[in-house]
């Protein structure tokens, strides 16, 4: 294949010189044009005639499963490294600030965003979900005009997600080109693909984490899969940090409480 000419190259003078049986892999072309991956035992013939023989052994299943586990050692590691951060993380922003950047690393896009909302349900006119929604943070290198398009766009697949109650994936999909989004979109071209988890929790509120990519992209029961487990991790973590968001609120008013009965003790005393 053209991209390992030089790598060839580079294995023949190495086999010439050294006189001894070196090994490569390539990726060769057949006959036909397609291609497969080959790793090369060479010997030169030892006569200075620069004649050298070669044993291909054709290694494409063998490299394919290599790198399917590699890939899946790399998840394992994020998952694992996401677990110990979030297991460690009692503040909202950096639950949040801590999934984002997961989800982005794990599934290899550019941009996500977490919606936050104060409840769940669905009106019988219109079926929009009934619950107000933020965008928490919006994470990723992104020019202005994709951020403004992707985060109408995201609005939207946050709501679907809601009144879906499950994980919605779209490809292809675009904003609805109102007012300054858009100019957005023409100027950032359209949302390749985009995944919405829901983050289902009792005493959190409601969140959905999105993807998105600005090529074609389209999300596997697999990517989905690794996506609904950060997001389950998330979700108690939610629930953690806004129960410690709480204890502090219900200590702080103790605290005022307290302060405000010695103060009143004190009074009461210098009065008698």
């Amino acid at each position: 294949a053209r991209h390992d000419q030089d790598a060839y190259h580079l294995f023949v003078v190495r086999l010439l010189r050294s006189g001894k049986q070196e090994t490569t892999e390539l990726t060769l072309r057949r006959a036909d044009s397609s291609e497969f991956r080959a790793r090369v035992d060479g010997v030169a013939a030892g006569d200075n005639s620069g004649r050298w023989r070669a044993v291909l052994t054709d290694i494409t299943v063998e490299r394919a499963a290599q790198e399917e586990l590699l890939r899946r050692t790399e998840e394992l590691e994020v998952l694992n490294r996401t677990n110990r951060a979030l297991a460690g993380s009692v503040e909202m922003a950096a639950v949040v600030g801590t999934a984002l950047d997961s989800l982005r690393e794990i599934l290899g896009v550019p941009w996500a965003a977490a919606w936050l909302g104060d409840g769940v349900g669905g009106d019988a006119a219109g079926g929009e979900a009934a619950v107000h929604l933020a965008c928490e943070r919006f994470g990723g290198s992104e020019p202005r005009p994709f951020r403004d398009a992707a985060i109408e766009l995201g609005e939207r697949l946050a709501r679907q997600t809601i009144e879906a109650s499950r994980t919605v994936a779209m490809t292809g999909v675009r904003a609805t080109g109102r007012g300054r989004a858009e100019t957005a979109r023409e100027r950032a071209g359209p949302v390749g693909g985009a995944l919405s988890i829901l983050l289902q929790s009792e005493s959190a509120p409601v969140c959905v984490l999105q993807v998105m990519d600005d090529q074609p992209r389209t999300f596997d029961a697999r990517e989905q899969a690794l996506a609904e487990s950060i997001g389950a991790a998330t979700a108690i973590a939610m629930q953690r940090a806004q129960l410690y968001h709480r204890a502090r609120l219900d200590a702080d008013l103790r605290a005022t409480l307290l302060s405000e009965v010695n103060h009143r003790v004190k009074n009461n005393l210098s009065a008698i």
